[in-house]
C-alpha cells in the first residue's frame, strides 16, 4: 500500500482517500511514538490503559467495524442473487439497465443506423446497451485534450454530418447538470460546437430524457 501511494502520487494521478491515506496515518502513528516516547507521563496506570484502549478502538475497532458492515452489505446481496437463482450474473448489466432504460428506448427508437454519435460522458455504456457502433474514433470521448485530438475524433463524423445524434441533456439546456456514471471531462459540447462548425449545421433537441436528447438538423 505505501508503495502504491507513492506511485500515485508521484504520477500525480487521481488518487482515492484509501490509496493516500498511508501518508496522514504513517505520520500520525510517528507522532504517537514520539509523544509516547518523550511527552506522556504514564505513571499512572489508569492514563496508560485509557490512552491504549482509545488508539485501539480509533485505529484497530472502528475500522474492522466499518469494513464487517462493508462485507456483511455485500454477502446479503450474493445471498439474495443467490435466492433468485442468478449466481452468475453480470451486475454491471444490471446498473446500466436501471440507469439508461430511458435512453437506450430513445436511442432505438430515434437513431437506426448502425453508426451513431453520441456526445455523452456515458458513450460508452450507451454503444454497449444499444449494440452500437461509434462514429467518433475516440473512445471514451473524454480523453479528447486538445484540437489535433478533436479533429482526429470527428473525421468522420464530419465527412457524413448525420441527421441526428443523441446528446447530453445538460449540453442543449435541456436539463440540469447531473453527475454522470463516468468521470473525467465533459467535452461533449466542445465536440458538438466543433461539429456545428465542420458540417455548417445546427442541431435542435426533438426529444429527451433526464439525461440525454435526440437532436436534429434545423433545415
Amino acid at each position: 500500500m505505501f508503495f502504491a501511494s507513492l506511485y500515485f502520487v508521484g504520477r500525480s494521478d487521481n488518487a482515492s482517500l484509501i490509496i493516500i491515506s498511508i501518508f496522514p496515518l504513517l505520520t500520525l502513528f510517528l507522532l504517537l511514538g514520539q509523544l509516547i516516547k518523550n511527552e506522556f507521563d504514564f505513571t499512572s496506570q489508569k492514563i496508560r490503559f485509557m490512552f491504549y484502549v482509545s488508539c485501539f478502538i480509533l485505529f484497530v475497532a472502528f475500522p474492522a467495524y466499518q469494513r464487517k458492515v462493508t462485507l456483511t452489505e455485500l454477502l446479503i446481496q450474493k445471498y439474495s442473487g443467490i435466492s433468485k437463482g442468478a449466481i452468475f450474473t453480470n451486475e454491471l448489466d444490471s446498473i446500466l439497465s436501471n440507469r439508461f432504460s430511458k435512453e437506450k428506448i430513445l436511442i432505438t427508437k430515434y437513431l437506426t443506423g448502425n453508426n451513431l454519435l453520441i456526445l455523452s460522458s456515458d458513450d460508452t455504456y450507451l454503444f454497449y446497451l444499444t449494440g452500437k457502433t461509434n462514429l467518433l474514433d475516440e473512445n471514451p470521448q473524454s480523453g479528447i485534450e486538445s484540437d489535433v485530438e478533436m479533429n482526429f475524433a470527428i473525421k468522420n463524423a464530419v465527412k457524413t454530418c448525420p441527421k441526428r445524434i443523441a446528446v447530453d441533456c445538460s449540453i442543449v439546456k435541456k436539463c440540469p447538470p447531473f453527475t454522470p456514471l463516468t468521470k473525467g471531462w465533459l467535452t461533449a459540447g466542445y465536440i458538438l460546437s466543433e461539429l456545428e462548425k465542420g458540417c455548417r449545421k445546427k442541431y435542435q433537441p426533438v426529444e429527451c430524457t433526464s439525461q440525454l436528447c435526440i437532436t436534429e438538423v434545423v433545415d
